[in-house]
This record gives C-alpha cells, structure tokens and sequence, in this order.
C-alpha cells in the first residue's frame, strides 16, 4: 500500500517539473527572443 502511494506521489512530482521545465525554456525561449525554428534546434527538433 506504501509502495503505490509512493509511486503515484513520485510521479505527480516528475509531472510536475517536467511542466514546470517546459514553463521555464518557454520564458527563456522568450527573453532571448527565439524564433520557432530557433527553438526548434535549441530542443533538436
């Protein structure tokens, strides 16, 4: 029962920073004034 509870917790929590991560390149993105194709190749896509 711990197990599953720490589990779920765990991955609401790397949910969490992944959002937050993609939140933060976002505003950098931004602040630096990337163009899409720019992000693009900041994220080797």
């Amino acid at each position: 029962m711990i197990r599953n509870s720490y589990r779920c917790c765990a991955t609401q929590i790397a949910d969490r920073i992944a959002h937050v991560e993609g939140k933060v390149d976002g505003l950098v993105y931004a602040l630096y004034g990337l163009t899409n194709g720019e992000v693009g190749v900041a994220e080797g896509r």
